[in-house]
């Protein structure tokens, strides 16, 4: 009878240690997939990324604090909401308000000036490499006309080497 006690708690805590251990794992996976997206968010190729990340870095507390608050609320039902509170989320909410529009703003002119940028720029390489082309041709064809040109030298310098003889 102690032999089943045993084996019945025994493997009791290994279901709740399988059952921990899973859910590990599954934190491990959402954590891995949020950092790799933050790595896309702020790669050189994104431009705004930084920016964007910023404006997460700042509203994801702000949702945290509020969704948090929220289940307070709910579950201690005994706990009256002092007007105060009420004057402080709202400021705190126009306060998020002001600075995602802030960021919002500072990303859009910064993206579109970067965009504008980098149009240019190509627009200036694009126009280099067509200018080094044509002189490129325009070098040829002077190598060959001067290759030409020693050739029939050559050919006249012979003849007379040839007629004075």
């Amino acid at each position: 009878m102690d032999k089943l006690i045993i084996l019945f708690i025994v493997s009791t805590i290994l279901i709740i240690l399988n059952f921990i251990m899973w859910h590990f794992k599954f934190l491990y996976k959402c954590l891995n997939e949020l950092i790799n997206k933050i790595r896309n968010i702020s790669r050189a190729e994104n431009i705004g990324g930084y920016l964007k990340l910023i404006q997460i870095i700042f509203v994801a507390p702000l949702i945290i604090l509020f969704v948090l608050t929220f289940v307070y609320f709910w579950i201690n039902d005994s706990d009256k909401v002092s007007p105060i509170t009420v004057i402080f989320t709202v400021i705190v909410g126009w306060l998020g308000f002001i600075i995602a529009r802030f960021f919002g703003e500072k990303a859009m002119e910064l993206t579109s000036e970067q965009h504008t940028n980098i149009g240019e720029m190509q627009e200036i390489i694009d126009d280099y490499e067509n200018r080094v082309s044509e002189s490129e041709e325009i070098i040829d064809g002077y190598v060959e006309k001067t290759g030409s040109l020693l050739d029939y030298i050559n050919n006249l310098k012979n003849k007379l080497k040839l007629k004075n003889k």
